[in-house]
């Protein structure tokens, strides 16, 4: 996972995103979906791009 690799947690990428730390637990743990404003905050933070906070297509289900 990109915050392990980064050494970092869940209320630290909340205090250097702006999102509020509830919020982010929330997101984190599916109860609510991620918006596009939190991805880019997100990958901002971590150094990354959007795409590579989603899951690749190899892992989506197949219809």
């Amino acid at each position: 996972m990109l915050l392990a690799r980064k050494r970092m947690s869940g209320s630290e990428l909340a205090r250097r995103t702006g999102i509020k730390q509830s919020t982010m637990s929330r997101r984190m743990t599916g109860e609510t979906a991620f918006d596009m404003d939190d991805l880019e905050a997100i990958a901002a933070v971590l150094e990354v791009e959007v795409a590579d906070l989603l899951p690749k297509t190899s892992a989506l289900k197949k219809v």
